[in-house]
């Protein structure tokens, strides 16, 4: 049973350590700008693809009717898989594994598994990095859903649940 006090002390902890996992990211500026847009990056050679296929200008009011519905179908199912599939569970624990495997290279996992701490406190303050990170991949992939289907988009409770656990990489 942790009392206030020591919980208050290992939160304070686990913050410290999130807050050098963002310094050791924007530190390696290409990888964390592509961290951070990579899920729209993704979603590019899908547009493209679709449009394509479809013979279509890339000009959103040259599109026929078809090939709107077309690229909306496939941008929702690409959000659904990486909002809510595997896309960002597996982003996010190849990410904790990075960040395990970062501060294996520099020495800093030594120093910190000699902090007087358990393991766990120090796993959880590297991946807070990438529950944030990725808690933003899909509430930004939810926002672009929103705005692509408009009305016809019905949040439900078990929705918005299910968006919830894949948010927290459940």
């Amino acid at each position: 049973q942790m009392t206030a006090n020591q919980l208050r002390h290992n939160a304070g902890i686990v913050l410290h350590i999130a807050m050098r996992e963002v310094r050791l990211q924007a530190a390696y500026r290409n990888k964390f700008l592509a961290d951070v847009f990579s899920h729209f990056i993704g979603i590019a050679p899908v547009l493209l693809v679709t449009l394509a296929m479809s013979g279509s200008e890339l000009n959103w009011e040259s599109l026929t009717h078809l090939t709107r519905e077309n690229v909306r179908f496939v941008v929702i199912g690409y959000i659904a898989f990486v909002a809510l599939g595997f896309g960002t569970p597996i982003m996010q624990y190849t990410g904790m594994a990075w960040g395990i495997a970062e501060e294996v290279h520099t020495g800093t996992i030594e120093r910190n598994f000699l902090a007087p701490v358990s393991r766990l406190i120090v796993l959880l303050g590297i991946g807070i990095y990438y529950i944030a990170l990725y808690s933003f991949h899909v509430i930004s992939l939810m926002i672009l859903a929103v705005i692509l289907m408009g009305e016809s988009l019905v949040l439900t409770s078990t929705s918005l649940v299910a968006a919830a656990m894949a948010a927290l990489g459940l």
